[in-house]
């Protein structure tokens, strides 16, 4: 069995279910579906230590808790019997199945279940009868074949060579990759065949509906997707429409995990403190009161009172405040979501709830939340007072991030959430309502931007016309097809830049890599009767103690984020890819041509810390572009 040593929050990105992960031997597998996440025999087992709840996520997403992703303990003397939840491991197959021998380059298919290293069994042969002295050991073979439905199977090498859907040739291949291109890397077969691997990769129109792999494997059919699906051991296949994309074990676009996540609010309870609240939220307390649904709020106290773990815990409480009532108060407390009609995207629920929360102007101070807001007079000059109306620097926060999916090629952000998670096991049953989740405690600052300001140069036509290929794209009609606002796609770009270029300054002052930082947007359509929101909280994102230095709220405060700010936005004056980068932000570039001018030099971050897969960037509505600088959100404003 091989060890594939990954951190418990990389398994909900980007490690989750479906995804691609190496062993310390170089054996790489996929991440089998959530069917056997949570099945241990063990006496010694206890589910119960990672059940994780945030009411808001788990409502909007359907499901009754959330499931931690379970740590590898090893008890000392590797005894079990006074150490719960020991050696426990999470399930992976071997994937690719192909292999090839580095010596005689013969290839060969190797059990999913067959974790460690192999040797070839021509070589074995060899040694076997004198002809050499050591087998090799095989290698998996780079190649893969996937689809936009999120199927992966191994490359059709068999298929490729004989050029036919069917081939009937069921002789021994052999590999060859020898040179520095596709073209000088074959695959062979007994019967005389052979083809190289040119060609597999990309699509042949512009539109990507027909695929180099499926369109040039047969000169008579097209080889289409079989619907194989080797993470919920699936091998042979329920059938699918889709065309084949050839693809690489470590090509990025082999997978991108769907994340739903939540910041941590308080529930309202009238005449409950919120530490209170908060106590009874967490997961000792939540499990009890669900076990004892229907008994009142004072025989539950009672019954609390008589276990020395939860005594322990209650019994200063219980000297301040009436505990009884506030039991009855948490179980009869509907869960205070907003009731905003028109939401376009899944998660706009919880983010207005969120911005609510941000922008009321009331300090919190609890142990998952601690916030205060700064003063917009606080800071100087006139940059700050131009560009935002809040500035809220919170002390501590906690998220919940929950895996509701994935997808191949490209990032499908309209896919619905029923479809994503079908594809996390075989099948749903009653007990199987819960999602794989971490929960991140860290800081971060809020930033409320100048609605008024905003929504005037939003409104300029010069603006409605630099963001039209994108209102006319694909992923943005398929996310938002009913958003009769004007405004909405040009705030959404400016808000999104604007986010990646702090991240990006912030790295040289905070003490945070940009890949410990995190971006959330709040950008909602506007109606007859509010105004929408205009948002962004920049908060940290790792799961560790990095995450709660202090340094990213130092960040915000007057007379240090005037700094930061001022040399975010001439940062992005100039790009080491200009003039080329802003020049094509007039046609589009990166990925489905969603971005205009942002790039890896300038606007991008890494993946991981941005909430839309680094697509509606551009650099131009932030600071102008060459030919027009009242373009950019700050000069429109003069």
């Amino acid at each position: 069995m091989n060890e594939f040593p990954i951190r418990r929050a990389q398994m909900i990105a980007p490690f989750g279910v479906g995804s691609l992960i190496t062993s310390v031997e170089g054996v790489s597998a996929i991440v089998a579906g959530l069917d056997h996440w949570i099945d241990s025999g063990e006496e010694s087992f206890d589910e119960s230590e990672f059940i994780s709840d945030e009411w808001r996520l788990s409502r909007e997403l359907g499901v009754d808790r959330f499931i931690l992703p379970p740590d590898f303990r090893v008890p000392f003397g590797y005894s079990t019997k006074d150490s719960p939840n020991s050696f426990l491991a999470l399930p992976a197959l071997r994937f690719p199945l192909w292999n090839f021998c580095p010596s005689c380059k013969t290839m060969a298919k190797v059990s999913p279940y067959e974790m460690g290293l192999r040797s070839c069994g021509s070589c074995e042969k060899k040694k076997n009868n004198g002809e050499m002295k050591y087998a090799s050991k095989v290698v998996q073979i780079q190649f893969l074949a996937l689809c936009r439905q999120g199927h992966i199977q191994d490359f059709p090498y068999r298929e490729w060579v004989h050029r036919e859907v069917s081939p009937s040739c069921r002789g021994d291949l052999k590999v060859s990759f020898s040179g520095a291109t596709l073209a000088t890397q074959r695959v062979k077969c007994d019967c005389g065949k052979s083809r190289s691997f040119d060609g597999i990769f990309g699509t042949i129109d512009t539109e990507g509906t027909m695929t180099n792999l499926s369109n040039r494997l047969s000169s008579g059919e097209t080889y289409l997707c079989q619907g194989i699906r080797p993470w919920l051991d699936d091998f042979q296949g329920e059938g699918c429409d889709e065309q084949l994309i050839g693809g690489i074990k470590g090509a990025i676009n082999n997978y991108y995990a769907h994340v739903r996540s939540a910041i941590y609010l308080p529930k309202n309870v009238v005449g409950a403190p919120s530490e209170l609240i908060e106590l009874l939220q967490r997961k000792e307390f939540s499990n009890f009161l669900e076990a004892t649904d229907g008994i009142s709020g004072q025989k539950v106290l009672e019954m609390m009172q008589r276990l020395p773990g939860l005594r322990d815990l209650i019994r200063s409480y219980v000297e301040r405040f009436d505990v009884a009532s506030a039991i009855d108060a948490v179980r009869t407390t509907e869960p205070s979501l907003s009731e905003e009609s028109e939401l376009h995207v899944e998660g706009d629920r919880l983010k207005l709830a969120e911005y609510e929360c941000f922008t009321s102007g009331e300090s919190v101070a609890s142990q998952m939340l601690k916030m205060e807001e700064i003063s917009i007079g606080a800071y100087s000059g006139n940059t700050v007072s131009k560009l935002f109306s809040k500035v809220v620097l919170i002390d501590r926060l906690k998220e919940t991030r929950a895996l509701v999916g994935f997808s191949r090629i490209r990032p499908d952000l309209e896919k619905p959430l029923g479809e994503l998670r079908k594809m996390l096991r075989r099948s749903e049953g009653p007990h199987d309502r819960w999602l794989p989740a971490y929960e991140v405690y860290g800081e971060g600052i809020f930033l409320d931007l100048n609605t008024e300001a905003l929504r005037a140069w939003a409104q300029q036509a010069e603006v409605a016309e630099r963001v039209e290929a994108l209102r006319g794209s694909d992923s943005f009609l398929s996310q938002y097809p009913n958003v009769t606002d004007s405004t909405f796609l040009p705030r959404l770009v400016a808000l999104h830049t604007l986010a990646h270029l702090l991240i990006n300054q912030m790295v040289f002052g905070s003490g945070y890599a940009a890949a410990s930082l995190r971006e959330r947007i709040y950008c909602l359509p506007t109606d007859s009767d509010q105004d929408g929101t205009n948002g962004i909280l920049i908060y940290t994102a790792s799961g560790d103690s990095e995450g709660s230095m202090g340094g990213l709220v130092r960040s915000g405060k007057p007379g240090k984020f005037e700094t930061l700010l001022e040399a975010s936005l001439d940062g992005a004056q100039f790009c080491s890819s200009d003039p080329v980068c802003m020049e094509f932000g007039e046609q589009g570039q990166g990925p489905d041509s969603l971005n205009l001018a942002a790039c890896h030099n300038c606007a991008l971050l890494p993946e991981t810390s941005c909430e839309r897969f680094n697509t509606f960037l551009d650099r131009a509505l932030i600071v102008g572009s060459f030919k027009e600088r009242r373009l950019g959100l700050l000069n429109g404003q003069d």
